[in-house]
């Protein structure tokens, strides 16, 4: 059996997002954790996912009847604080 080789011309030419970003899917404590590490190390734009519903069963997410969690609050200390140092890029560091 053969394949046929896509040529390269045939593939359009990508270049990296100026921005660079990840995204994390989950609602539970891993997930906020995750993206809270992510962005405070990486000092990437971090954007976390969550399965539609989810508000009423993840305590710490935004729009969560309970009070936010560890993890949740940690993640908004590292969003202010990227805000306030004007995101990824800035030269500072």
């Amino acid at each position: 059996m053969s394949f046929a080789s896509t040529p390269s011309s045939a593939v359009p030419s990508q270049s990296p997002p100026a921005d660079p970003h990840m995204l994390v899917c989950g609602d539970d404590a891993l997930a906020q954790r995750l993206a809270a590490e992510l962005a405070d190390v990486y000092r990437v734009r971090v954007v976390l996912l969550t399965p539609a519903g989810s508000e009423s069963r993840s305590p710490g997410l935004p729009g969560a009847a309970r009070p936010p969690g560890r993890a949740s609050l940690l993640l908004g200390r590292v969003s202010s604080v990227m805000s306030r140092n004007g995101g990824p890029g800035n030269g500072a560091g």
